[in-house]
């Protein structure tokens, strides 16, 4: 019975067995099955394996190697007793004496058999000691050191009481079997498991021998090979590696002198590598280690900041730096961190006087060791900042002064930033800071008076009464005047600091409790005031001046919407503030009041609606409708601000809210009756919007068909474009049956009119449109994709498209495609966009199919190799397009663009056409043209040159 079960291991069969055609991983699995249903045992199995076990041939025993490495790999643990693995364990550890091929065959099964955690102990210390005396790592192929090295990982994480036991044994073993390697693959896995060998295993008098294994590496030099599959990096082996030699405070005193000396090297990563070291050794490493070395470090680090071209290096030691400090703050011994830091500061003050070459690097040093910790902040501003404040006051060069009050603040702010309890008043050498802010906020040079507000910021709760008052008396006179950008930030940080520690003094001294008649002025304390919203005790103080003011008159209102139009996209609580004091109701209360005769301008005519629309976007559809209900009852004199006012209240509304039908009306009188372009595109817009959000179909087929009657008798062809277009973007952009019906009128308008192509950018520009969602508008996904394909496949079977007017359309529509719609078509629209390439003289559109093609050039599509002599002569036709510069340069870049990315036998053909064109560019009215015609006709004409 168990001969019949066991056919598969008589002698014929593996006789002919072959280890490339992988089937001894059959007969392995056949085992496993029959062990696992206990038809044979796995002493039965070696002894039927013996034919090929103890053949003369060690190919064959290498199959018989195989098949049982494959069986213990695929048996359940389980099934296995101690005896039996004693006995596996035993076969195996001599297996690894046999032939080079049997043997690196059994590493297989000792894997296997190691990953059995019941395994005895001894039979694990039988086996890595045969492994250390037998098999030399260093001689096998990759995978066999990288299973070697997983054997050794496996060990030590299901077999930590055998590490412990072998003791220095086996630390031996794995510092001969790593020693040279060189494999990429194999050092990324030794470099992470090793940063946990380390930490498990006492290395004792080895410490040494393994670090020394470790620093042959260091600094790393690799660079990946392009074919590499592994994907490791140079920095990836550079990190593991530090961790490994930072891993234990043994390695301390090795590896900070190692450091040292790669610094001084030339080469860049050997710089960053040993500034990493130094760096992570402070994780693990004794502070008192770092102690003996400080003056070695710091040295070394000084010199090299002050030396130094590179800021990207610079900064890195400069880190290291804050770092080596930090860890020197955790010695036992504070005396000698005090003696340290003194050292520090002493020898590098004299270099911050305003005179000095080293004034940079020497400020970035002791900045960086005030960074450290607690004690060094407060320690190194004493020093600094008295040697600052009083150079300061000596110092008559006003850019000399700026640069020594920006330091002396960098360090006060460090100082109060790492101690929460310091008091600047009780350090003589800091105490009079506030009075060197206040001297320089009364100065005449604007930047001197940016750094001391500036200072004011970070020192505002240690302000004496004094200091206060004169504070406070220039913040008044400031708030309201006009300043350059950088100083109005500034003061308007100031005031709410100030605002923050001293709620009454800055409501009493500070603000405006009277009006302001001077617009300039009212400008100026509206921006400052709006900065104060987050301040919950000025909340009302604010809300109510900005009511005021937007009511005051005409003039006072721009200022205050446009304020509003730029804070309540950042501010939503200001939101909430505005509507409950009924901020829309007073001020539609005053534009209604607006005579008919007087011109508003066009910008806050746009504020006001940007208001609403931010006012509006958020709320509840309950109160949107109470809103515009409440509004729409008031009579407007001008017209053009009851429709700013309608467009504000109707564009944010929630879907299916609007249902004022007769305001329709008036926005179709609007944008077919008025000559002002802001009120046609106000009205169309909003229409559009109203159509995208009527979900009752009866509702919105009565108002196309109301606005399809206006259309038919409209004879202005432009306003009807226009009409059309928004129309349809209303109904495409929510994907409505209607939207393509809508696309049919729009495309049979380019018959009439040339600049009918401007309604399909208006259809696909998103950028500029209040269709939005965060508008709750309708916007369905690949809208652009649907109608791009609808509108090019109908153009194309339209005859006599060869007019301006489509292949501008063309353009336009490219703009603001999708890129893979733009491909998948654009086979179809090549006749076209040759026709426009050749024919417009539209700049805007040129740009924009040049910067197209000039996107696929540099993306290798087939689309442009399979049509490359077309649209390179027509691209070099455009090199020389009189009417626009812009035109020109895209050209040449597209064409440049042609030399990286496609196959020079293609290209060389065109090569002296291009170049003679090219000659005609580097004669360009324009320099920049100039320059780029230069350094593309040369990359042509090096273009089939020998490498």
């Amino acid at each position: 019975m168990e001969s019949n079960n066991c056919s598969y291991l008589n002698s014929e069969r593996l006789e002919i067995l072959d280890k490339e055609d992988n089937k001894h991983v059959d007969i392995a699995v056949n085992i496993t099955k029959d062990i696992a249903e206990k038809k044979i045992s796995i002493l039965d199995v070696v002894e039927k394996l013996g034919y090929l076990l103890v053949n003369a041939s060690f190919t064959k025993r290498e199959i018989g190697v195989l098949i049982l490495s494959e069986t213990v790999q695929k048996i359940d643990s389980k099934a296995l007793n101690p005896e039996q693995l004693s006995f596996l364990c035993s076969y195996f550890s001599e297996k690894l004496k046999d032939h080079h091929q049997v043997a690196t065959s059994a590493l297989k099964g000792v894997y296997a058999l190691i990953n059995i955690q019941h395994i005895p102990n001894e039979s694990v210390v039988h086996l890595l000691t045969t492994l250390f005396n037998h098999i030399t790592c260093q001689q096998q192929q990759q995978p066999d050191r990288y299973l070697i090295y997983e054997i050794y990982e496996t060990v030590l994480n299901k077999h930590i009481n055998v590490v412990e036991s072998m003791g220095i044994d086996f630390v031996y073993g794995v510092i001969s079997s790593i020693d040279g390697e060189r494999d990429p693959k194999n050092l990324i896995y030794l470099f992470k498991w090793l940063q946990v060998f380390l930490k498990k295993v006492k290395l004792a008098h080895l410490s040494e021998e393994m670090f020394d294994v470790l620093a042959c590496y260091f600094p790393v030099d690799f660079k990946a090979p392009p074919s590499d599959k592994n994907k490791i990096t140079r920095e990836d082996l550079a990190e593991s590696l530090a961790k490994c030699l930072t891993a234990i405070p043994e390695f301390g005193t090795l590896a900070i002198p190692l450091a040292l000396e790669k610094l001084d090297s030339a080469l860049k990563i050997a710089k960053n590598d040993s500034l990493n070291l130094l760096v992570d050794g402070c994780k693990n490493f004794d502070a008192e280690t770092y102690s003996n070395f400080s003056l070695e470090i710091y040295n070394q680090l000084q010199k090299d900041i002050f030396s130094t071209p590179d800021e990207e290096i610079r900064q890195k030691y400069l880190a290291c730096v804050k770092e080596v400090v930090r860890k020197l703050g955790t010695q036992s011994d504070q005396n000698k961190f005090n003696i340290t830091l003194s050292d520090i500061t002493l020898s590098l003050k004299q270099n911050l006087l305003p005179d000095s070459k080293m004034f940079v690097q020497t400020s970035q040093i002791l900045l960086s060791v005030a960074q450290a910790n607690k004690t060094s902040a407060i320690y190194v501003a004493k020093i600094v900042c008295g040697f600052l404040g009083t150079s300061y006051q000596i110092t008559a060069n006003s850019s000399q002064k700026i640069q020594q009050l920006r330091v002396y603040i960098d360090f006060l702010k460090t100082a109060v930033q790492n101690n929460q309890d310091f008091d600047l008043n009780s350090i003589e050498e800091i105490s009079n800071a506030p009075a060197l802010f206040l001297q320089a906020i009364l100065q005449d040079d604007a930047n001197l008076v940016v750094e001391g507000f500036k200072g004011f910021i970070q020192t505002a709760k240690f302000l004496n009464d004094s200091v206060r008052n004169v504070l406070f008396e220039n913040l008044k006179k400031l708030i309201v005047l006009n300043h350059s950008e950088p100083l109005k930030s500034v003061i308007n940080e100031c005031l709410a600091k100030m605002a923050e520690n001293f709620h009454k003094e800055v409501e009493n001294k500070i603000l405006y409790n009277e009006i302001i008649e001077d617009v300039v002025k009212v400008d100026s304390y509206i921006g400052s005031l709006c900065c104060l919203v987050k301040v919950p005790y000025f909340e009302n103080y604010v809300i109510d001046t900005v009511i005021r003011y937007s009511v005051q008159n005409l003039d006072c209102s721009k200022v205050v919407l446009r304020h509003l139009s730029f804070y309540l996209g950042q501010n939503s609580r200001f939101i909430g503030l505005l509507l409950g004091k009924k901020f829309i109701s007073n001020l539609t209360e005053f534009l209604q009041n607006i005579p008919a005769s007087d011109s508003i301008d066009t910008e806050y005519l746009l504020n006001i609606r940007n208001v609403l629309v931010e006012l509006l976007k958020k709320q509840d559809a309950s109160v949107q409708k109470d809103i515009y209900v409440h509004e729409v009852k008031k009579n407007y004199q001008n017209q053009i601000t009851l429709l700013t006012v309608l467009s504000g209240l109707i564009t944010p509304f929630k879907k299916s809210l609007f249902d004022d039908f007769s305001k329709t009306d008036f926005l179709l009188n609007c944008c077919l009756n008025s000559f002002d372009y802001f009120v046609q595109d106000t009205a169309t817009e909003t229409l559009a919007n109203i159509l995208n959000k009527i979900t009752e179909e009866h509702f919105l087929q009565n108002e196309l068909q109301k606005i399809e009657q206006i259309c038919e008798g409209c004879e202005e062809i432009n306003k009807k474009v226009k009409l059309t277009s928004w129309v349809v973007k209303g109904l495409v952009t929510r994907n409505h049956q209607t939207a393509w019906t809508w696309t049919d009128k729009l495309i049979n308008l380019l018959n009439q009119n040339a600049n009918t192509a401007i309604g399909f950018r208006i259809v696909m520009d998103e950028v500029h449109s209040s269709l939005t969602r965060e508008n709750n508008c309708n916007i369905m996904p690949l809208y652009k994709q649907k109608f791009y394909i609808y509108v090019t496949n109908k153009i194309c079977t339209i005859n006599g498209h060869d007019q301006a007017s489509y292949y501008n359309t063309i353009g336009y529509l490219i703009e603001h495609a999708p890129r893979q719609a733009v491909i998948g078509q654009f086979k179809k629209v090549l006749k076209l966009t040759f026709l426009c390439l050749e024919n417009s003289r539209d700049p805007e559109v040129l740009e924009i199919l040049i910067l197209r093609i000039t996107d696929f050039v540099v993306s290798k599509e087939t689309v442009i190799e399979d049509n490359l002599e077309d649209i390179l002569l027509r691209l070099l036709n455009l090199t020389t397009f009189e009417h626009s510069m812009k035109v020109r340069i895209a050209a040449i870049k597209a064409i440049r663009g042609f030399t990286n990315n496609y196959p020079i036998y293609k290209l060389v053909p065109f090569q002296q056409k291009v170049i003679r064109a090219l000659g005609q560019c580097i004669d360009d009215r324009k320099r920049i043209v100039r320059k780029e015609a230069t350094e593309c006709r040369s990359l042509w004409f090096l273009l089939d040159a020998p490498l």
